[in-house]
């Protein structure tokens, strides 16, 4: 409370502090300080987090990421959406729309979390890449929300689904909360 408090008032001042009592904490303590930054989140609090990124805790990169997502302008969240773009195509076959889903080869410096490799892991990690990457970045598709999802379930394609869902409900968007559950099945 103390810190959401002092980022209303100050900041950089406050991402100061942040900085400077990260140096003594714990993994959980580093990640309750990125979680913190949340509040008033900003462009300047970029470089601090994608240092955060690559922490040796998963709970602290979770929240890197976490709060990342909430910045649709920082360089993490284009890496993510062009890493799910390119894992999501439509084409035409036979006067229909076809939605093709390759699942992405985990890199070197990923900041998710992984299960054990196989096609899990690329499956967990395309709906990671799919929860950061905004919205608006699958109009590229050049189709709507509702067609995309319907493409999706179509395809069985359960992780996109699951990425397109947490991202909508992180945007709050309504437009694609209701074509997601009039995909749903059942």
């Amino acid at each position: 409370a103390w810190l959401d408090r002092a980022r209303t008032a100050d900041p950089a001042t406050a991402r100061a502090l942040v900085a400077e009592a990260w140096r003594s904490a714990g993994a959980q303590e580093r990640a309750t300080l990125v979680r913190a930054l949340r509040s008033r989140l900003s462009p300047d609090d970029e470089p601090f987090l994608d240092a955060a990124l690559a922490d040796r805790s998963v709970a602290v990169r979770a929240a890197a990421v976490g709060v990342l997502a909430h910045l649709p302008s920082s360089a993490f969240v284009a890496r993510c959406a062009e890493r799910a773009l390119a894992s999501v195509t439509v084409t035409r076959r036979m006067l229909r729309d076809h939605l093709i889903v390759e699942l992405p080869e985990p890199e070197a410096d990923d900041p998710f979390a992984a299960p054990a490799p196989g096609a899990g892991a690329k499956a967990a990690l395309l709906t990671r890449l799919v929860e950061v990457t905004p919205l608006s970045a699958w109009d590229r598709l050049g189709r709507d929300p509702g067609t995309l999802a319907q493409l999706a379930a179509a395809a069985d394609a359960g992780p996109l689904l699951d990425g397109w869902t947490a991202a909508a409900e992180r945007e709050h968007d309504p437009r694609w909360a209701r074509a997601l559950l009039r995909a749903s099945p059942g």
